[in-house]
C-alpha cells in the first residue's frame, strides 16, 4: 500500500540509516541507491598492525575465508580470519602464479595459532572470474566442495546478487549439477565494506 511505502521511506530518513535507504530505494522503488561520498578516510586505529605475524590465526577464530583475484600470469590472493568477538583480520596476501600452487599453499593449508594449540584450513575460498572465466569455472568446479567462482557488476541493479549457472548446454540451459557463478552488485559491497566494517572498525585494513 501506498501508506506502507510512506512508512518505510520516513523510518529510513529519520533514522539516518544507509542500510535502511538502501533497502527501501532497491526493494521498495525498485532504483539503485548511490551514497552521496565524494571520498574515505582510513583512522590509524583502523590500520592493522604490521608487527603482528603473518599466518597465525587468533584464538577466538570460528571462520577462515580467501579471496582470489585471476591476472594474465598470476593470482592475487587475501587471507581473513572472523573471530567471536567480531572482528575481522586479515592474516596473509600474497601472489602466486600457478593453479597447482593455490592447491599446495591455499587449498590445502593449515594455519595455526602462536601456542600451536589450533589448526584450521579455509572455510571458503572465493575466485573472482571476471578474467577468463571458464578457466576458473573449471577450476572451481575440481575444488567445488570449498570454492566457488564470483563476479562484480556495478551495472547489475536487480539485486544485491544472484546466483548464475558457469556451465550451459547447447540451447543455454543450465547443466544439470554444474556449479554456480555469484553475480554481484559491486557498489553495494564496497559501500558495505567501507560504512559497517571499516569505519566501525570491526575489519582492520593493511
Amino acid at each position: 500500500s501506498f501508506s506502507y511505502i510512506v512508512s518505510m521511506f520516513l523510518d529510513a530518513k529519520h533514522n539516518f540509516s544507509d542500510i535502511k535507504m538502501r533497502n527501501f530505494t532497491n526493494s521498495i522503488l525498485g532504483e539503485f541507491y548511490e551514497e552521496d561520498v565524494k571520498s574515505v578516510g582510513i583512522n590509524r586505529e583502523n590500520i592493522i598492525d604490521l608487527i603482528k605475524p603473518r599466518s597465525i590465526i587468533s584464538n577466538d577464530v570460528v571462520y577462515i575465508i580467501t579471496g582470489i583475484d585471476k591476472q594474465d600470469d598470476r593470482f592475487y590472493y587475501t587471507t581473513y580470519e572472523f573471530c567471536y568477538n567480531f572482528k575481522i583480520n586479515l592474516i596473509d596476501h600474497g601472489v602466486m602464479r600457478t593453479e597447482d600452487e593455490i592447491e599446495q599453499k591455499i587449498i590445502n593449508r593449515v594455519y595455526s595459532n602462536d601456542a600451536g594449540t589450533i589448526h584450521l584450513k579455509n572455510n571458503k575460498i572465493i575466485m573472482d572470474c571476471g578474467f577468463r572465466p571458464q578457466e576458473v569455472y573449471k577450476f572451481c568446479d575440481k575444488h567445488r566442495d570449498i570454492m566457488f567462482p564470483v563476479r562484480g557488476d556495478p551495472k547489475f541493479r536487480y539485486s544485491d546478487y544472484i546466483f548464475k549457472p558457469c556451465f550451459k548446454d547447447d540451447k543455454g540451459l543450465p547443466i544439470p549439477d554444474s556449479i554456480d557463478y555469484a553475480l554481484i552488485q559491486t557498489m553495494v559491497y564496497k559501500d558495505m565494506f567501507y560504512f559497517d566494517l571499516v569505519k566501525k572498525g570491526v575489519l582492520k585494513v593493511h
